[in-house]
């Protein structure tokens, strides 16, 4: 063979290997672009995937129509709970501070109590120690037994029902307010949580007014889990369930004024201890005339669609005004 024939079959060679080199390069760049492929529908994939979660976690946002129409079909609009100083100085209409409270066996009671009338009404034959593992260091004396002699008290009462119901959301015409007992808790006492059982089909709730006294401590909590409606297992969820806490005007003005807070019958209250002094209220069962009597879960179901709507329009709609009486301005000489 000679030299020229080798050279041919050389470049022969090298044309063969430069094909299977390209080969080799064109297959290397099919496979990238396989899988370039592959990672766009990869790609694809997963925003569909993200696209359908972003449409089922979307919540349409409600519109003013929402509101308003919430507002038709709300039939109770108060609080389960509310609390106020009866002074005057407030909305609520102010109690007599000199009640002319006079309980069989022991006579007339000033308020706040002395240390001397403390210790009578204690040791009275009516009065009664509270043993039911929920009231602690706590007694009490039955209405027949109580007499009010002030003879304003009464009408400052209904004005203060009045105003209850209003707080509660309910027709104050249908309202009323039945003396329970007098409750006195000394230094030490305190009521565990619990709920009222007052009898009646009729019953809407409790009213405490709390009388002249000089005290510490003892703030009042009230409890209430969206009317009972949720299973609330957490300690988180636990908290949220107080609807309401009140001072009464502790280590303050208690003692020269009445306090009041009430509640619905399926909330559930408890005070804390009273570090000193001690204090007098009178407990009344708030009783309504209406066909259905109106519950906190009803309250709560009836409120639930408005605080919706609400609480999804968009934040430069959340200010809402609504009429309540139209009245015109008299200008005085």
């Amino acid at each position: 063979m000679n030299a020229e024939g080798v050279n041919n079959n050389h470049n022969a060679a090298e044309e063969g290997n430069n094909g299977i080199d390209i080969g080799i390069l064109n297959g290397g760049a099919n496979q990238e672009e396989q899988s370039s492929n592959n990672n766009n529908i990869d790609d694809s994939t997963n925003a569909n995937e993200q696209q359908e979660e972003d449409e089922n976690s979307y919540v349409e946002p409600s519109s003013l129509y929402d509101v308003y129409s919430s507002l038709n079909y709300a039939n109770y609009t108060g609080s389960c709970c509310a609390s106020d100083k009866a002074d005057g100085t407030t909305l609520t209409p102010a109690l007599p501070t000199t009640l002319g409270l006079r309980v069989n066996g022991v006579g007339d009671l000033p308020l706040p109590l002395s240390d001397w009338h403390a210790k009578t009404l204690k040791s009275n034959r009516n009065t009664v120690k509270i043993n039911n593992g929920t009231y602690h260091k706590s007694y009490t004396v039955d209405s027949n037994r109580i007499r009010i002699k002030n003879p304003t008290w009464t009408v400052s009462l209904e004005k203060l029902v009045k105003t209850v119901a209003y707080k509660l959301g309910v027709n104050p015409s249908k309202l009323s307010a039945e003396l329970h007992s007098l409750l006195y808790m000394e230094k030490g006492s305190r009521v565990d949580r619990c709920k009222n059982t007052d009898q009646g089909t009729n019953v809407l709730g409790t009213l405490f007014v709390q009388l002249p006294s000089v005290f510490t401590g003892g703030k009042v909590s009230i409890f209430n889990s969206n009317g009972g409606g949720d299973n609330n297992e957490s300690e988180e969820e636990d908290e949220e369930d107080t609807a309401g806490v009140f001072q009464l005007g502790a280590g303050g003005d208690a003692s020269f004024s009445s306090h009041f807070f009430c509640h619905y019958k399926d909330c559930e209250y408890e005070f804390a201890k009273i570090k000193s002094g001690s204090r007098v209220l009178l407990r009344y069962t708030l009783r309504y005339g209406g066909e259905k009597t109106p519950t906190s879960s009803l309250l709560h179901t009836s409120m639930s669609s408005l605080k919706w709507s609400l609480d999804m329009l968009p934040p430069a709609d959340r200010m809402l005004l609504i009429p309540v009486k139209q009245y015109t301005h008299l200008q005085r000489d």
